[in-house]
């Protein structure tokens, strides 16, 4: 019994290196990451979550013009052992660049923001007190534009280039499989699954799998979209989409946004759904008189189906709006935006509701409904130390809206799985059924057949018996027990 409880706690143990927390920055824009600990001193350090690129990096305590972000910077405490030289044989692969004789890089990002630092051979650790493997990272001495800003320290890159962190990971065998998944809910929070799946979380025992190609450029996951449906209406609009987990809202082409526009106007009277305005970052937003009106709205909003071939992806009103109330006033806004590029972008409210799984082995996106909230305490794991007091006060004024929105979502979806398990009980007894119809009928079947065996085997015997008297008869033999003897 021992021997069992120990292994049982092994392999949670196990599993909880290889699942790590994730947290959400709140601003005029939102991004979510997660934390890991660099070096012998186990410094924290805190990276957005970033599909489209390959590049781990964060600022080190050799930068020259780095901004103030969560954490100190990671310390690099041997320069000449730590720095990966030009003739390393892991810098052609990570980038090829060289400066001062040290293995470099340059990455761009939007707005001409950039990054550029050299790279380094670094101890990092999943959590504070887990074991410890070495990899090469970034150590970033230069940061521009916004990025000097933004909280998080680095960007952790996840898209299919050979470099990014997931994979380089497998490769060393830090982690079991070449896949991961992404599971964001409406309270701030969720998890970020390296290797293997968690699926305790899950609403349905059916994961969707969509093919994904493999932009050669960028190396982003891209999947073929269909057509929508918003209510009866169809839209067919065949195009490919791209999984950006650093963007906060999904990019619709403006031909397509419009579409949707105009049939969540035709679905909603101004009553149901509330009066929606533009807004600058946000799409379409709509200003509330109370908290009742808010939520009512919210749940009123159409879902919008998407079509993605072999599978229709139900996107949730509740999942895909975007909570912007303060204590002035009660906003929410749709979790999509118009774009004139012609591509869509799938950004983290799509992600909303969903374990979203990245199984780069297979090339499948897979998606399955689940509250994202793990049956295990992250309280060991150290987060953000964040000073934004802003931040903190929406996310405290929206657990209330949360909450309740999260009660009516359960409400409905246990409506529904209820009738899918109503459903379900129905056909097994059904078949529970014709299974015992089908024994019983085998089985009376099976007892005919021996009986009709038996009578005919016996009639023959009878039939045979006769013969042998009649014969001996002709011989002479009268006796009753001598005809017995026969």
């Amino acid at each position: 019994m021992r021997a069992i409880l120990l292994l049982l706690f092994l392999n949670i143990s196990h599993f909880n290196n290889f699942l790590l927390p994730i947290n959400i920055k709140r601003d005029k824009l939102f991004y979510y990451y997660i934390t890991l600990f660099f070096g012998e001193e186990k410094t924290p350090q805190t990276f957005i979550l970033d599909t489209t690129s390959s590049i781990i990096s964060s600022p080190c305590n050799i930068c020259e013009s780095c901004g103030i972000h969560s954490n100190e910077y990671f310390n690099i405490s041997n320069q000449e052992e730590e720095v990966l030289k030009c003739n390393n044989s892991n810098c052609k692969s990570l980038s090829g660049n060289c400066e001062n004789q040290q293995c470099s890089y340059k990455f761009d990002y939007y707005e001409n923001a950039y990054i550029k630092g050299i790279y380094v051979n670094e101890e990092i650790r999943f959590k504070e007190n887990s074991d410890s493997f070495n990899m090469p990272i970034g150590c970033t001495l230069n940061e521009t534009n916004y990025i000097i800003t933004q909280e998080s320290d680095g960007i952790l890159g996840l898209n299919n280039d050979v470099n990014s962190f997931i994979n380089r990971l497998y490769k060393s065998k830090v982690i079991p499989n070449n896949i991961f998944s992404i599971c964001l809910n409406h309270n701030n929070s969720g998890y970020f699954s390296l290797g293997e799946l968690f699926n305790s979380d899950h609403l349905s025992n059916k994961i969707n799998y969509i093919p994904f190609t493999i932009d050669e450029e960028e190396k982003y996951y891209k999947i073929k979209i269909d057509s929508f449906e918003i209510g009866d209406r169809k839209i067919d609009f065949q195009t490919q989409a791209i999984i950006d987990t650093t963007a906060s809202l999904t990019s619709f082409p403006s031909y397509l946004f419009n579409l949707i526009e105009k049939e969540l106007n035709t679905k909603c009277s101004k009553d149901a759904c509330g009066k929606l305005v533009k807004n600058k970052n946000f799409g379409l937003c709509g200003i509330f008189k109370n908290e009742t009106n808010l939520i009512n709205s919210i749940m009123n909003w159409p879902d919008i189906i998407i079509n993605f071939g072999n599978y229709k992806f139900n996107w949730r009103s509740e999942n895909y709006y975007v909570d912007l109330s303060s204590e002035n006033y009660k906003r929410v806004c749709l979790g999509f935006e118009s774009t004139d590029e012609d591509i869509i972008t799938l950004g983290t409210t799509f992600l909303h509701g969903n374990d979203v799984i990245f199984d780069r082995k297979k090339k499948e996106i897979g998606i399955v409904e689940s509250k994202c909230q793990a049956d295990f305490n992250f309280a060991d794991l150290t987060t953000v130390n964040s000073n934004n007091s802003e931040s903190i006060n929406i996310t405290n004024l929206n657990s209330n809206i949360e909450a309740k929105i999260n009660e009516i979502r359960d409400k409905k979806r246990g409506n529904e799985y209820s009738e899918i398990k109503i459903k379900s009980k129905l056909k097994s007894e059904i078949n529970y059924f014709i299974i015992g119809l089908i024994i019983s009928i085998i089985t009376i079947s099976i007892i005919i057949c021996i009986y009709k065996l038996c009578n005919k085997r016996q009639k023959r015997k009878m039939k045979k018996k006769k013969v042998y008297i009649k014969i001996y008869k002709s011989k002479g033999y009268k006796d009753k027990d001598e005809l017995s003897l026969l």
